[in-house]
């Protein structure tokens, strides 16, 4: 698990929610953050230490904008899921095992040596010409809330390994996500689609490495 990266997306005025969320990761022994905000954001009013929590990617050429239907109150919900989509696809193609959460989570100990050792239960499968060990293999995908049905994927918080299974799974559901919800075609593309050959899917101990931040007082 050297290769992990934490990352989330952030609109223009979340950009605190970032850096605070980059702190409780450098406590855990990470260096850093991956982000990708919305839009052009001004990091300069940030002091040294917080810009170094950081790893600011450029944000999308063009920009990544919903519908005119979405431009109410699920605006920004929607930018959300696509660059969230984007970013973990990104990072996977670039050989990169993605722990993806929203930027309101906080990390409260280092999530890894949990992941390390979770293992998973199904039988072997081989995709691209790489064959997994079936029972006792790591996980492709892992979700911190189980769902109703089947290999449903919650996306505030998600744990992927870079395998030729994930990366079909993201190129995938980015395309999908312009026309749907995130975690929909998620779920959708693991159970009967570009992902069906990933092994996941819900662990407690995920969930249970965050807590979310307390809103600032009223």
């Amino acid at each position: 698990l050297d290769s992990a990266v934490i990352c989330t997306t952030v609109a223009t005025d979340e950009l605190q929610l970032a850096v605070d969320l980059g702190r409780t990761a450098r406590a855990a022994g990470f260096g850093c953050i991956a982000v990708l905000p919305f839009d052009a954001v001004a990091a300069d009013g940030l002091d040294a230490s917080d810009r170094g929590l950081l790893a600011l990617l450029p944000p999308p050429t063009p920009p990544l904008l919903p519908r005119p239907q979405f431009c109410g109150k699920q605006y920004l919900s929607r930018r959300r899921q696509f660059h969230r989509m984007r970013l973990w696809r990104m990072l996977l193609e670039a050989g990169f095992h993605v722990l993806g959460v929203d930027p309101m989570l906080r990390l409260d100990r280092n999530p890894l040596p949990a992941l390390g050792v979770l293992r998973v239960r199904a039988d072997g499968l081989q995709v691209a010409g790489e064959a997994y060990l079936g029972a006792g293999s790591s996980p492709d995908v892992v979700g911190g809330t189980p769902g109703f049905s089947l290999k449903q994927i919650y996306t505030y918080c998600v744990w992927l390994r870079s395998t030729p299974a994930t990366r079909l799974l993201l190129a995938q559901a980015e395309a999908r996500t312009f026309g749907g919800q995130d975690a929909q075609v998620l779920s959708e593309e693991l159970n009967w689609g570009a992902g069906a050959n990933a092994s996941c899917c819900h662990s407690n101990c995920l969930a249970k490495q965050f807590s979310v931040a307390k809103p600032p007082p009223a």
